[in-house]
Formats: structure tokens, C-alpha cells, sequence
């Protein structure tokens, strides 16, 4: 198992579909599981039950798939480096954990991309200090976790799935 760590808009789920297809391995985007599990959508959960539910929710999941026996690579919402029982299991099992960066302004670019909500972001007065305010929170944890880091910013999904492969990616 490959796990992608990483702030919202760094490229985890796109990126860790690619690798996927490369390596024939499924790709599983944790958010798409809670959701699943729960039959709300990130923003609704977050909206209907707040934040510390979402992340109950986040930490059984984690827990899940580090129980689960098979290739794939997994996806992360950007604060689930917080439970810190999730990422222990996991760790046992992913043979790497890379944390995908990028700039604050590209993370920005890309969210305002997407239609995804996110709902830690989208009612900020500040949108890039709220990050900023996230980032300054998460990124020891994303260091503490990673077996390496790989910067997205500029690059092509294919580089970025390459890069990974290239610095070990499927080995610890």
C-alpha cells in the first residue's frame, strides 16, 4: 500500500489514481469512503454532525484499510495526519507514505478549481491565511509521516506518479 498524505488541493487523489493504474493496483480516496460509510457527503457531515464527528468517521476508516490486505494506493483527506492511532496503523502497513506539497497560491488555484466543497476553507473570510493557519498545524505531522515528500507544483500528474515510483515509492 502507497499512502498520499498531503494538503487539500496537492493532487493526493488525482495522483493516486494514476499510480494506480500504473502499478494495476486500486486506488481508494479515504474522503470517498467516509462517505460511503456514513451516506453524506464530506460537507454535509462536517455541516449535519461538525468537524470532530468527520474525524471519528476519518480515524475508523484509517483504522479499516490499514486492515486491509491488498495493493493499493490511499488517498488522504488533508487532516487525517491528526490521528495519530490512524497513522500508527497505517504505517505498520503501507510499504511508503509520501506527503505531496505545493505552495499555498497553487493549493488556491486548485481548490477554486474544483467542484469539491471544502468545508475547512469555504466560508473563510481569508481563504490562503486559513490554509496557511492548517499547514502551520499539519506539516510537521505530514514530515513525521512521510518517507518522503515529492513538490507538485508546476508538474504533470504523470511527473509527479513517476517521481513517486522513481524515489521508492512501492518500497519502505
Amino acid at each position: 500500500m502507497i499512502v498520499l498524505i498531503g494538503m487539500m488541493g496537492s493532487g493526493k487523489s488525482s495522483v493516486g489514481r494514476m499510480l494506480a493504474r500504473a502499478l494495476i493496483w486500486r486506488a481508494v480516496d479515504l474522503d470517498r469512503e467516509i462517505e460511503a460509510a456514513a451516506g453524506l457527503s464530506v460537507a454535509e457531515i462536517f455541516a449535519t454532525c461538525g468537524e470532530a464527528r468527520f474525524r471519528r468517521y476519518e480515524e475508523e476508516a484509517l483504522l479499516a484499510m490499514a486492515l486491509r490486505n491488498q495493493p493499493m494506493v490511499l488517498s488522504l483527506g488533508g487532516g487525517a495526519v491528526m490521528s495519530e492511532r490512524g497513522m500508527q496503523a497505517l504505517r505498520a502497513r503501507a510499504t511508503s507514505i509520501v506527503y505531496l506539497q505545493a505552495p499555498i497560491p497553487e493549493l488556491l488555484r486548485r481548490l477554486r478549481r474544483s467542484p469539491i466543497k471544502r468545508p475547512l476553507i469555504e466560508n473563510s473570510f481569508d481563504p490562503a491565511a486559513r490554509l496557511a493557519e492548517l499547514l502551520a498545524v499539519r506539516r510537521p505531522l505530514y514530515e513525521r509521516y512521510a518517507d518522503f515528500a515529492v513538490d507538485t507544483h508546476g508538474k504533470r500528474l504523470s511527473a509527479v506518479a513517476r517521481e513517486i515510483l522513481s524515489q521508492g515509492g512501492i518500497f519502505r
